[in-house]
Order: structure tokens, then sequence, then C-alpha cells
């Protein structure tokens, strides 16, 4: 069967080594979790595209520091080979208000 350029099947892209290249620099997006626990006056960070990440920090930004510190060794236990990451922060929180 002879390949056209237009025929974009998943042998075909591997066939160019171009395209091959560009797999191994795809950026893997990861939404992180965070919100507020009052009891405890610590931000929680969890991610269900990095399982196993449970982090627990004073700050915001201490938090952030932890994800990063701790994401790449998560990150080497995963078996899609992922090469660069992009995170995303969701943040919450729970607010009681009293009627006035």
């Amino acid at each position: 069967m002879r390949k056209t350029a237009f025929h974009l099947s998943t042998a075909s892209l591997l066939d160019m080594p171009a395209a091959r290249a560009d797999f191994s620099r795809m950026t893997t997006p990861i939404r992180i979790d965070a919100r507020w626990d009052d009891e405890a006056h610590v931000w929680i960070a969890t991610s269900g595209d990095a399982l196993g990440l449970v982090v627990e920090a004073p700050s915001w930004q201490s938090m952030i520091d932890e994800v990063r510190s701790v994401l790449p060794d998560l990150l080497e236990l995963d078996v899609k080979g992922v090469r660069e990451v992009s995170l995303t922060f969701k943040a919450e929180t729970h607010l009681a208000l009293a009627a006035g």
C-alpha cells in the first residue's frame, strides 16, 4: 500500500522522523485540585492526573512549591513516558456566611 501525504494514520505518522521527534516533546496537562482546610489551616492538593499526589502546605505558594517538588518522582512511576507537563491549579474554599 502506498502512503500519501494526506493519509494520517498512526502508522504513517510514526514512519516520519520529524513526527517521531515531536511526540517526545509533547506537553502533558496535569490538573491540580487544591482546597483550603480551615480546621487544619493548610492547602491540600490532589490530582486525578497524577495518581498518588497528596500535598499539604500552610500557604498557597508553599503548596505549589511542594507539588513541583514531588511531582517528578510520581511521574517517573507513570508508564506513559511523560517528558514535560503543564500544571493548572484549581482552588476551592468553603465559607460560612451568617445572615445579617
